[in-house]
């Protein structure tokens, strides 16, 4: 039997400037959450027609971006009050 032998077909890659920016590379780690977290996040996932772990992913960058700003909100607040206290 003759095996029919595939055409290579090349492309272009789009590759980011910086292809090591840490927005752009995955970590592989392993935790633990709870069951019902876990479900939630499936079903939100599947509603909103994503996969769970990129919901994840998002919801965790909002956390620790919202964190930020709070704590440069409050370095303003406290640099405030000191500036009324002195």
């Amino acid at each position: 039997m003759k095996r029919k032998v595939s055409k290579i077909t090349y492309g272009k890659v789009e590759v980011p400037e910086n292809p090591f920016d840490p927005k752009s590379t995955k970590i592989k780690v392993t935790s633990w959450f709870d069951a019902d977290v876990i479900l939630a996040l499936k079903e939100k996932a599947e509603k909103d027609g994503a996969k769970y772990q990129t919901l994840m992913n998002h919801l965790l960058r909002e956390a620790v971006a919202n964190h930020e700003n709070f704590e440069k909100r409050l370095e303003k607040i406290e640099k405030t009050l000191k500036i009324k206290a002195g």
